[in-house]
Formats: structure tokens, C-alpha cells, sequence
């Protein structure tokens, strides 16, 4: 007797999506998390145009980078003071209510499990099996509300600390302390929730960031000595590829890309040059690039540029001297004689 095959409701062609980021950079305290983190978030901002927001968990230490090389043109901010996983979900919330951010960097999401009215503290000293349960479920309706969020999201996560100390051996047998290295093993949170995360970087104390973990082929295992903006510019075209947006965004278009960090930076010295000649600063990028920017890309560069004179970093080109009559004739004048 012939049986009836199930129905293939719910299978579909399997296509290549554009994705959102979702990253998180472990290491040890003073290894560079944050400032790697603004990077990122200012790579994806040139590109996307948009503001780079910082839920900033660390007693106001975000601040010391505003208008440094790290967030040249500042961030917004959220401060907690609180490990509350409510408390963080809250301020993602805040976030998606503007339209204006494309990128969050959620420093740091160890607070969520250590700090006061976090998991350890939810789940109090004596906790038995059903009592974690219950305390790690708002961590990880975090991680959920961070999945679904409607722009790019980099985290970064404290590592448990070990000192490694580092012995030379004397004459006669004697060894002496040369050093001590500070080492990041696992993260100081759930270890389940690494895995929801596509990049998953380490951080060293020489600023030194090791990729652990990407879909992105040339990226796994990377090793890069204090990582700039140029370096992630590949990971954001891959992130580019695909027909359509990542599913766990609600409502959002498409990826598009604005400019990469090297028009900005050329068109920025282009409009220094030329000041309103905007003839002879098109040539410039066409010579540059090939080809004259996108409509979209144009506008996002205007708007930049006017941000900047705002600001007198590039200054406003000098007014234009009124031309004279041409009926009125210049004064006739008669050289020397030579001597």
C-alpha cells in the first residue's frame, strides 16, 4: 500500500542572506575591548552613515574616547548602574525607537551576570538547579532582544583573569620573577551564549584581537595588532552579499552600502581643496575611483561635510568677490622705465 508522502510546507530554496553584525570581543581589563569595539562600530558607521550608540556599563569610562580617533565624531550614550538583564533590554529598546543608529556597542555584557542584579545575584549563594533557571532567563531574553535588534551590535565580555608569571633561571640553579603576563580564559558569563554571536574575537594585553570564530573564510583565526577601521572593511562587503535582509530583523530594508571609509576620507580632503567647486572635487573623486559617487553616497558625504565645517574642522570656502561691470574699464597703467 502506497503511503502519501508528508507535505513540504515550511521547505523553500535555500538563498544567501545580507546580515546585521553580531559581535563580541572577550579579554582580560585593559586589553582593549572597548576602543576595538568603537572601531568596529565607526567602520560600520562611515559606511552606513547613522550614530553609533554605547550602552556603557563601566562607570562612565566610554567618555574618556569621544572625539578621539575611536569615535571621531562621538556616540550616544546610555549609562547603567545596574546588572539587570531588564535594564540592558530596556536600553536597546531606547535605541530602536531612532532611526538614526546603525550601530550599538553593548559595553559590557559580563555586568549582566556579575554585577548587582545580575544572574549571580538573582540566583543568590545557595542556589539549587531550579534557582538558576530562573535567574539566567532574563540573560538570555537578552540575548534574544539583541538578535532582533534592528542594527549592528558588537559586546563586549570581561574574561576570567589568570597571572602567568614568568621565571629566569640564574647561575647556581636560583630563578628570579622577569614578568608577570596577564592571561583572559573563558568569559565571565553564560557560556551558552557565545554561540549566538557570528564573530566571536579574543583580545590580549598587547591589543593584540585573534578571531575565533566567523562564517567569513579569510577571517577565522586572524591575528591583528591593534585593529583600525580599513581592517573590517572585507567583513562588511560579505556581509553585504545576499538577496535579502537578515530574517531576525523586523521590518528593516535591505543592507545598503553608503561609502566606503576611503571615499569619506577622500572626499573630505577633495572639499578642503576645493572649497564650493564641486566641478573640479567630482573630477577628483572620478579620478580617484573610476566613477562619480551614487546619489545616496553623495548626499550621505554633503551631509558629513557640512557636519564637519560645523564643527571647523574643514573650513568654509571664502566668499566670492562680485564681478565687475564690463563696461567699466580698468585704469590704464604705464610701466617703468628700467633704470
Amino acid at each position: 500500500m502506497a503511503t502519501t508522502p508528508p507535505p513540504a510546507s515550511g521547505i523553500e530554496e535555500a538563498t544567501r542572506e545580507q546580515i546585521r553584525l553580531r559581535a563580541i570581543i572577550c579579554g582580560a581589563t585593559g586589553s582593549g575591548k572597548t576602543a576595538t569595539g568603537l572601531i568596529i562600530c565607526n567602520a560600520l558607521r562611515l559606511r552606513y552613515g547613522g550614530r553609533v550608540g554605547v550602552i556603557d556599563t563601566q562607570h562612565r569610562q566610554s567618555l574618556n574616547y569621544v572625539k578621539t580617533r575611536f569615535a571621531p565624531d562621538g556616540f550616544l550614550v546610555k549609562h547603567l548602574d545596574t546588572g539587570n538583564p531588564e535594564a540592558f533590554i530596556n536600553a536597546l529598546k531606547m535605541f530602536r525607537i531612532r532611526p538614526d543608529v546603525t550601530a550599538v556597542l553593548v559595553d559590557g555584557l559580563s555586568s549582566a551576570w556579575q554585577d548587582a542584579g545580575g544572574v549571580l545575584d538573582a540566583a543568590g549563594d545557595n542556589a539549587q538547579f531550579s534557582d538558576w533557571r530562573s535567574a539566567k532567563g532574563p540573560n538570555f531574553d537578552l540575548i534574544r532582544e539583541i538578535q532582533r535588534s534592528p542594527f549592528h551590535v558588537v559586546c563586549t565580555v570581561l574574561a576570567d583573569t589568570q597571572y602567568l608569571i614568568r621565571m629566569e633561571e640564574w647561575a647556581g640553579g636560583k630563578q628570579k620573577m622577569v614578568g608577570v603576563d596577564i592571561i583572559g580564559t573563558k568569559p565571565v558569563q553564560d557560556k551558552k551564549i557565545m554561540p549566538k554571536f557570528d564573530l566571536q574575537m579574543g583580545m590580549d594585553q598587547n591589543h593584540t584581537l585573534t578571531v575565533y570564530r566567523t562564517s567569513f573564510d579569510p577571517y577565522d583565526r586572524m591575528v591583528v595588532h591593534k585593529p583600525d577601521e580599513k581592517w573590517f572593511e572585507s567583513y562588511m562587503e560579505w556581509m553585504e552579499k545576499g538577496d535579502k535582509p537578515d530574517p531576525l530583523v523586523e521590518g528593516v530594508n535591505p543592507v545598503t552600502r553608503i561609502a566606503s571609509i576611503e571615499q569619506v576620507e577622500e572626499f573630505y580632503k577633495l572639499c578642503a581643496l576645493h572649497g564650493s567647486d564641486r566641478t573640479n572635487t567630482m573630477v577628483g573623486f572620478v579620478k580617484k575611483f573610476g566613477s562619480k559617487p551614487e546619489e545616496t553616497t553623495e548626499e550621505f558625504l554633503e551631509e558629513k561635510l557640512k557636519e564637519l565645517r560645523a564643527r571647523r574642522v574643514i573650513p568654509r570656502p571664502a566668499p566670492r568677490q562680485p564681478a565687475k561691470p564690463a563696461d567699466v574699464a580698468e585704469p590704464a597703467t604705464t610701466p617703468e622705465a628700467p633704470k
